[in-house]
C-alpha cells in the first residue's frame, strides 16, 4: 500500500543480506561484530573489546576518554514515532529478520 515504513524495512533487509554475504567467510580473527545497542549500553567495555581485537594498548588516558561518552540507543524510537498500524506492518515485514539477528 505504498508504505514508506515498509519500504524502509525492505531496504534494511537488503542491507542486512548484503552485510551477511560480505561477512559470511570472514573468520573471527579478522572480523568482530559490534552491535549498536551494546555500544550504547557499555561504551568503555565495547571499546576495550575493540582495542583488544585490534591488538592495541588500552591506556588509562583512553579509558578516561571513553568513560566521558554516554550514548543512548534509539532502537525503540519507532514505538513513539510510528502509529499502531505502522508498527504492526513493520513487525510483520521484519519478523524473520529480527529473529535472525537477535532482535526478538
Amino acid at each position: 500500500n505504498k508504505s514508506f515504513i515498509v519500504l524502509a524495512a525492505i531496504e534494511w533487509m537488503i542491507l542486512m543480506d548484503s552485510f551477511d554475504a560480505a561477512t559470511a567467510n570472514l573468520g573471527s580473527d579478522v572480523y568482530k561484530l559490534i552491535k549498536y545497542e551494546d555500544l550504547c549500553t557499555d561504551v568503555s567495555g565495547v571499546m576495550k573489546d575493540v582495542t583488544d581485537f585490534c591488538e592495541l594498548e588500552w591506556t588509562d588516558g583512553f579509558a578516561n576518554r571513553m568513560s566521558q561518552y554516554t550514548l543512548r540507543s534509539a532502537n525503540d524510537k519507532y514505538k513513539t514515532e510510528l502509529n499502531a498500524k505502522q508498527q504492526q506492518d513493520l513487525q510483520e515485514v521484519l519478523e524473520d529478520y529480527l529473529k535472525k539477528h537477535g532482535y526478538e
